[in-house]
């Protein structure tokens, strides 16, 4: 009589590709609710002390997007490359040095932690 072989590998596999899928589909969700939550208050912000109207806000919220996938593509494209995202953090912070000025200006490190 042949025997029945457990193939316990397989069937770990399988849960462990579960369980991965859905650990990341938990992921997304809390980085969806993390930007629309930047989003939010970014737009109460602006409002608050630039006095978006409508349109401007919506103008605002646009640009806000579009900035965020920017910075996201820049940072995925220069990750394949470079471990430490040299070039794209280097970038981000040529645009907020500008914007903030150099006395208040704080680099990627000192934003994010390294």
């Amino acid at each position: 009589m042949k025997q029945k072989h457990y193939h316990g590998n397989k069937n770990r596999q399988n849960m462990t590709g579960r369980m991965e899928a859905k650990n990341y589909t938990k992921y997304q969700r809390q980085l969806d609710i993390a930007l629309q939550m930047g989003l939010d208050a970014a737009m109460i912000a602006a409002n608050e002390v630039l006095g978006l109207g409508a349109g401007r806000a919506e103008k605002f919220r646009t640009a806000y997007i579009e900035t965020i996938n920017e910075i996201g593509q820049m940072l995925s494209a220069d990750g394949k490359d470079d471990a430490d995202l040299t070039y794209s953090t280097a970038k981000v912070d040529e645009r907020l040095r500008k914007i903030v000025g150099a006395e208040k200006f704080i680099d990627w490190d000192g934003r994010y932690g390294k």
